[in-house]
């Protein structure tokens, strides 16, 4: 089974640096996955030279410049499933800040490429991530022919929020051809939605910034706006309830957002130190910031990982140089 990894990010230092360390950690700890080809894209422009050339020491890579996608800057992250132009079977979508701490065998394991299947991770609570009103968006965007609301509810995936994590995303090569343009356009039809009742004074403003401290601990179910960002996951989220596509849940230890250890207690395999839980992080100066010494000397064993990959490349980036 051909594996290809896609990432994409803004050609600036922030995201060349988050793309060194993440290739970094694939290539030393990605077990089955480690020698996987690889797609860098970067949207509308490249990433500077120097850059490109210690990215490309993590060979194979292959570099892509693509067209900035319309909507919010997440949608952006639909060129990776453009970028590529190898074949493949199966694509692994990894946002730029997630690293490697173990082996990702079983992320792929089982996967039938000639199979349209799809894994992500169950994110979330009802309510806790701002979804707003989702039933009758469903209903207008992910409904296949014929069906109802019953028809599509699962256990496993509540019909009051539909929704994915969509920094780290498994599919077969089918899947691929079958969302992406869907994803993007439903993506960017939400957005445009959003930006049409987006809060216009201060006073709204606050009030909408109360409304979301208060809605992390009870969901409201009048909510009827969304985050910018959520668009992102709902493209993805209807686009494979619409395409009747099988989908699985991906164990949290594959994409663990937490400050802490999985409730396991196992060491995760792939850490997402993503900006709304790990604000510490200069993603600027990764491998200068103070924040390096906070998580070293931090009682959970995930930041303490990151900080030794990081110093950890930065000695093998000195002693090659």
């Amino acid at each position: 089974m051909d594996v290809h990894v896609s990432i994409v990010g803004e050609p600036d230092q922030a995201f060349a640096s988050m793309m060194k360390l993440l290739l970094y950690s694939l290539r030393a700890n990605g077990g089955a996955l480690h020698d996987a080809p690889v797609t860098v894209a970067t949207n509308a422009a490249p990433l500077p030279a120097a850059d490109r050339q210690e990215i490309a020491q993590f060979a194979p890579v292959t570099f892509r410049v693509m067209p900035r996608q319309h909507g919010g800057a997440f949608t952006n992250k639909f060129n990776a499933l453009y970028a590529p132009q190898a074949e493949y079977d199966v694509l692994v979508y990894l946002d730029c800040d997630t690293v490697i701490l173990d082996r990702l065998d079983d992320m792929v394991a089982g996967m039938n490429p000639n199979e349209a299947q799809f894994r992500g991770r169950k994110i979330g609570y009802p309510g806790a991530q701002s979804a707003g009103t989702v039933e009758p968006l469903i209903r207008e965007f992910a409904l296949p022919d014929g069906q109802t609301l019953d028809d599509v509810a699962d256990e496993r995936f509540p019909l009051g929020y539909p929704l994915f994590n969509g920094g780290v995303m498994v599919m077969t090569h089918p899947v691929v051809l079958q969302i992406r343009q869907d994803a993007s356009r439903i993506a960017h039809e939400l957005f445009a939605r959003r930006a049409a009742t987006a809060k216009s004074t201060l006073f709204e403003m606050l009030k909408e910034a109360v409304r979301r401290v208060r809605n992390r601990f009870f969901s409201d179910a009048s909510q009827s706006t969304y985050d910018y960002w959520v668009t992102e996951q709902l493209g993805v989220a209807f686009s494979i309830l619409k395409n009747q596509i099988e989908y699985d849940l991906l164990d949290p230890r594959f994409n663990w957002v937490q400050p802490g250890n999985p409730d396991d207690g196992d060491r995760p395999a792939l850490f997402h130190y993503m900006s709304g839980r790990h604000e510490e992080v200069d993603r600027e100066h990764l491998f200068t910031g103070d924040w390096i010494e906070q998580y070293r000397s931090s009682d959970a064993p995930t930041r303490q990982a990151l900080a030794e990959l990081v110093q950890q490349y930065a000695t093998a980036h000195a002693r090659d140089a």
